[in-house]
């Protein structure tokens, strides 16, 4: 592994109490949770891996939740014996929501847990695929986890899946969002578990998408209080026009694999957690394998050898340079070859020629740079204070590389 930061995914769990259309998981995976052997292990591992300074946990599943707050102490616990190294050690949970309570919200505000929730819309849309059993919606149970998050000072994100149950409303989902205090991650469908069976209802072409996020991006850019953060707006944006900056989201930064990891319930690694139960891309099991060796394992080489195949098949693609090719999952899933480019790469062309447009009138004088909000120049923090008002009128914006490269 090659990063100064290690994004680790740990499914805590295949277990879930929720029946989403989209998930990419097998209906029929039977349920297992990670033993506090695992556990230990894994934890003793990720802290002691020598080029790491940093080691981000994402606690997953399944519903990581039914592990019970147990588990998660032992989390805490373990971190604390097995940091001898003082890296900076964080932690986030990507949850449903449905067992969010005060007990456990004050264990995770305690200790420091970012949570994260799943939302795809207005009750309408998002409970004819977020289902909790066959008929059973689930935007009540969401929104009053949101409300009792708030009630305990947490402001938090869900993540929106795009599919053609919600594609042509980003009105909607935005003003959903933004009512409710929540920041926005999108997610692509990908073409695999039980997604797979509901293609047909769920799935749309790659230009559907640009088009939604194309609107979306308006609606965020133009709003005047900017409370709702969008990824990955966030860092398409950044990337395109801050001199040095690279892609933070794992979809378009490239050679991924070398950043990020996911543990199974038994040990299994895989590159991340879509790739989970995919044997031919399982490095092996973490009880048995130094992740030093992780890179001699013919799962690293073949995506060490996508990413040299697209750089060579991209590389003269103008935006290139902020998505690299996309997501190694979404290629595989999507078109059976883990050598191709992102299935939804047309969409994401069209967000950043979008994205380079808008930029262009907002060179125009008077105030116009204002409402292009981007981090460039600091800033930081939550809520009202998200530092994308920082733009720094000292410096010609014309210098910036997407002028240069898409509109001079």
């Amino acid at each position: 592994m090659r990063s100064n930061m290690l994004t680790a995914i740990i499914k805590s769990t295949t277990r879930c109490n929720y029946r989403c259309k989209y998930c990419f998981v097998n209906a029929d995976t039977s349920g297992e949770d990670m033993t506090l052997g695992t556990l230990r292990t894994t934890i003793h591992k990720l802290l002691s891996t020598a080029n790491d300074s940093a080691v981000r946990f994402i606690w997953h599943g399944g519903e990581p939740l039914l592990c019970g707050l147990e588990f998660f102490d032992s989390v805490v616990a373990l971190q604390r014996e097995f940091n001898t190294q003082n890296k900076e050690c964080t932690n986030a949970i990507q949850t449903n929501g449905s067992l969010l309570d005060d007990e456990t919200i004050d264990f995770l505000k305690k200790n420091h847990f970012r949570i994260g929730l799943s939302l795809d819309g207005p009750r309408e849309l998002n409970d004819v695929i977020r289902l909790r059993g066959r008929d059973a919606g689930t935007y009540d149970t969401t929104i009053e986890r949101v409300r009792l998050l708030r009630e305990h000072g947490l402001t938090t994100g869900a993540i929106a899946t795009i599919t053609r149950h919600n594609c042509h409303y980003p009105a909607e989902l935005f003003r959903l969002f933004k009512e409710n205090g929540l920041h926005m991650k999108l997610g692509q469908l990908v073409n695999s578990g039980r997604a797979k069976s509901n293609t047909e209802e769920l799935g749309l072409l790659p230009e559907e998408y640009g088009e939604f996020a194309v609107q979306l991006f308006d609606l965020w850019l133009n709003d005047d209080e900017g409370i709702t953060r969008i990824d990955p707006f966030e860092s398409i944006v950044q990337s395109m026009l801050k001199p040095g900056a690279r892609p933070t989201e794992c979809i378009h930064a490239g050679r991924c694999h070398e950043m990020f990891i996911c543990v199974s319930p038994n040990g299994d690694l895989y590159p991340c957690g879509l790739f989970h139960g995919h044997g031919d891309f399982c490095y092996g099991n973490i009880c048995d394998l130094s992740l030093d060796r992780i890179e001699e394992t013919p799962a690293y080489r073949i995506l060490q050898f996508r990413q040299d195949v697209i750089n060579d098949s991209c590389g003269n693609c103008p935006f290139f340079q902020y998505c690299h090719g996309g997501c190694p999952f979404s290629a595989f899933s999507n078109t059976g070859d883990i050598l191709s480019r992102d299935y939804y790469c047309e969409g994401f062309r069209m967000v950043f020629r979008h994205v380079a447009e808008r930029y262009k009138a907002a060179l125009d004088p008077s105030d116009a740079l204002d409402k292009f909000r981007i981090v460039c120049g600091g800033g930081g923090g939550g809520g009202g204070e998200y530092g994308r008002y920082c733009v720094d009128y000292s410096v010609d914006w014309r210098e910036y590389p997407v002028y240069s490269e898409f509109i001079a």
